[in-house]
């Protein structure tokens, strides 16, 4: 038997550590106040192994960290924070909200495998922390509390959901759902991470990690139901925000771009944020931009590809045209990617207050009325605002492939960028929109 020592420093956030490691890695940890605490509580403990999942902020000195992984063969650790520590036994994830990579690293530790999880046993009952209660509008389980080893349910899922009539007052520490249901309880809950967006200290590289997990969210719930949920409504709101406040503070594309990189999102996360600095530039420099019509925008570019995010993922693919064409790629993919522009059109009408319009720019993003496949002669009777998101996503592609392969004068050259955007769009009206390429700060 292996052990997990959890030592860090948010509380909600933790709890999601917990119910993860639990669920994928098989292990439920011991909570700690402390880096030494930690040692405390392990030293009367026999295991094969010892996993510490620590902060860098908990640890008081990692030159002791040094002493006791060095001391002690089977103890191993996870640090989560910028730091260039390095050990045999130790593995770093810069960035707290990246939950997946934190499961993945701590199962890389143990030497845990998805068959060793398939054969594990599991009780019928599974703990769940109280403070994950407290976030949630709806439980899609029942939950009970134990007393005396029996499961007493206190709420059923068809009835109206309260955390202070059902769960506030009671004194555990955890609660529990049935076991069979755990999978999906914390899909649903992992959700909640969207909303540390509303705080507003948190640095950008974690603002981009928590935004760019909440498009995957958004994203994944459409493939299930072709309608946008309240909760769903609440997380594109909170990542539109985000991504919009990003593209507001930031100097220079260049800069953004650097900041996306390092934040290793999917390709879709990226080309989304990107476009949505680059048309905001435009607008901006618009004779008659507003605000407002910023704001549109942004709204319209979070949603033109989302349903192209899961076929991306899937094929680690950077161009829709190409995965038309490619014979690993399943037809009825295919025709999600050549309708994508009106399937996204038609998802945002159910979208509860959207701006008004936003379905027609969606719509009309590749520069067809019906947003059906990829024009070459782009129609002039679309919106002036889709023309617009047409001519920043160009940009967008022109600056992300030049910077993989690695050529940078190019990336962000606007003399070249506005001699191939004039070749493509020769439209009196997109050529306006062109000419301000050369006040965009790159």
């Amino acid at each position: 038997m292996h052990q997990i020592f959890l030592a860090t420093t948010n509380n909600f956030v933790d709890s999601l550590y917990e119910m993860n490691l639990m669920a994928y890695v098989g292990y439920e940890p011991t909570r700690c106040t402390s880096f030494s605490n930690v040692f405390e509580k392990s030293s009367n403990i026999s295991s094969k192994k010892q996993l510490i999942v620590v902060s860098l902020s908990v640890i008081e000195n990692l030159d002791e960290l040094i002493f006791r992984l060095d001391s002690c063969p089977s103890l191993y650790t996870l640090i989560i924070g910028k730091t260039n520590f390095e050990h045999d036994r130790a593995l770093v994830v810069q960035n707290k909200y990246d939950i997946r990579e934190i499961i993945r690293c701590s199962a890389k530790l143990l030497d845990v495998t998805a068959r060793d999880m398939a054969l594990k046993k599991v009780p019928d009952f599974y703990p769940i922390p109280k403070v994950i209660f407290s976030k949630l509008n709806e439980s899609e389980s029942d939950i009970f509390k134990k007393e005396n080893d029996e499961y007493i349910r206190i709420y059923k899922k068809e009835d109206e959901y309260s955390y202070q009539k059902d769960i506030f007052a009671t004194m555990e520490e955890h609660l529990y759902i049935e076991s069979k249901k755990r999978l999906s309880f914390i899909n649903q809950t992992s959700k909640l991470i969207v909303h540390e967006l509303k705080d507003k200290s948190l640095k950008v590289d974690e603002v981009l990690k928590i935004a760019d997990e909440g498009m995957n969210v958004v994203a994944n719930s459409i493939l299930k139901n072709d309608k946008i949920s309240k909760e769903i409504s609440q997380i594109s709101k909170l990542c539109i925000d985000a991504i919009s406040d990003i593209a507001k503070s930031v100097s220079k594309a260049k800069k953004l771009l650097e900041q996306l990189l390092n934040n290793q999102g999917g390709y879709i996360f990226n080309h989304t944020v990107l476009t949505t600095y680059l048309a905001k530039q435009i607008i901006k420099n618009m004779p008659w931009g507003t605000k407002e019509q910023e704001d549109k925008v942004a709204f319209a570019i979070y949603f033109h590809d989302i349903y192209l995010v899961p076929i991306f993922n899937k094929y680690d693919e950077v161009d829709e045209e190409t995965l038309l064409f490619r014979s690993d790629v399943f037809e009825e993919e295919k025709e999600t990617v050549f309708d994508h522009a009106a399937l996204a059109g038609e998802l945002v009408r159910t979208f509860d207050r959207a701006p008004l319009g936003v379905d027609t720019l969606i719509t009309q993003h590749h520069g067809d009325l019906h947003g059906k496949g990829f024009p070459d002669f782009f129609n002039d009777e679309v919106s002036p605002l889709s023309k617009i998101i047409l001519i920043a996503e160009e940009l967008s592609k022109h600056i992300l492939e030049n910077v993989k392969e690695n050529n940078l004068s190019l990336a962000y050259d606007k003399s070249l960028i506005k001699k191939k955007l004039l070749e493509r769009f020769t439209r009196h009206t997109y050529k306006k929109i062109i000419e301000q390429v050369d006040k965009i700060l790159l």
